[in-house]
């Protein structure tokens, strides 16, 4: 007889169907993960939040209020906040906020456009490169000379004047 997986097998297999989007085939995977394990916690929580994600929030708000009792507190908060944000009014969408995207199918292409793929984009531009040493000793020169310069310039600007 084959040994049952242990319920963090379950919960990472349940976590990584949500991830992918494959809510059906995950909650019938929590629904055998309770078959073993009737009553868990956080099982029945992704019932719920599977339910839910399948378009029944209705069934998911039922699902939701059984764990208000569960004995484990953090699944009774989490139940909580799943059911007041399940029982949120819905914000009425007006037409304009919405795009329209069509069907990209074979039968849906229309004859003589082509579609190109969109440019990449323009790399960034290269860095400036940090001056290196001999770049100093320039720099310091020039500020030597300047600096030679004024003094001159100041010391026979008083000598003349």
């Amino acid at each position: 007889m084959a040994e049952q997986p242990a319920l963090e097998d379950y919960l990472r297999a349940i976590e990584w169907g949500m991830e992918k989007g494959a809510y059906q085939k995950t909650r019938e995977l929590v629904q055998v993960a309770l078959g073993h394990y009737p009553g868990e916690g956080q099982l029945c929580l992704w019932e719920a939040i599977l339910t839910q994600a399948l378009g029944d929030t209705k069934q998911a708000i039922v699902l939701a209020e059984r764990l208000l009792q569960h004995p484990q507190r953090p699944i009774r908060q989490d139940a909580k906040r799943f059911l007041t944000i399940w029982r949120a009014p819905q914000l009425r969408r007006s037409e304009s906020w919405l795009v329209q995207i069509p069907e990209l199918t074979a039968g849906n292409a229309q004859p003589g456009r082509v579609v190109s793929a969109p440019k990449p984009p323009s790399p960034p531009p290269t860095p400036t490169p940090a001056p290196t040493g001999s770049s100093y000793s320039v720099i310091w020169f020039l500020l030597g000379a300047v600096a030679v310069v004024t003094c001159l310039g100041s010391l026979l600007g008083f000598v003349g004047g």
